[in-house]
Formats: structure tokens, C-alpha cells, sequence
């Protein structure tokens, strides 16, 4: 049962990024004037990363973590993470 939540839960998420990806809900793609999104959420860069929301959470737990806490949203900008990550850990 908890298998096939956790399941449902990634593929809800990739269905999400490749949506995301793909230019905007509904099949409408976004106007080329915006570009990407400079600010993602948790679940999108767990989908990103390739790692679970709680792992980014124990990453936190380092203070020179980026991320950005915007009243109760917290975002991160992939670019930093990614390069963070980089840097600490080796090759992405």
C-alpha cells in the first residue's frame, strides 16, 4: 500500500515537471517572452535532482544550502543548488 503511494506520488510529480517542461498547463505553451522559471519549489527539484523531498531536507540542514524563503513558500533557484551541489559532493 505504501509502495504504491510513494508510486503515485513520483509519477504525480514527473507528470507535473514534464508539464512544466513541456511549456505550461493544458498543453498551452507559455509566451517565449517569459522563458523558464527562475524559482522552483521542493517537490520540482526533488524531480530535478533526482532525490527524495526529505533528502533535500537533510541538505538544508547545511546553512550554505541555497534556497529562498518568500513568507511560508520556500523556492530555490536550480542553478545555485545545482552548482552547490557540484562543489560539495563532486559531478552531478
Amino acid at each position: 500500500m505504501k509502495g504504491q503511494k510513494v508510486e503515485a506520488s513520483v509519477s504525480e510529480a514527473r507528470s507535473e515537471m514534464d508539464q512544466l517542461l513541456s511549456g505550461g498547463s493544458k498543453g498551452n505553451p507559455l509566451p517565449n517572452s517569459v522563458g523558464e522559471k527562475a524559482l522552483i519549489n521542493v517537490k520540482e527539484l526533488s524531480v530535478l535532482i533526482g532525490i527524495s523531498r526529505r533528502s533535500i531536507f537533510n541538505l538544508m540542514a547545511d546553512d550554505a544550502f541555497p534556497r529562498i524563503k518568500i513568507g511560508r513558500k520556500l523556492l530555490f533557484d536550480k542553478n545555485q543548488v545545482l552548482e552547490f551541489i557540484k562543489t560539495k559532493y563532486g559531478n552531478v
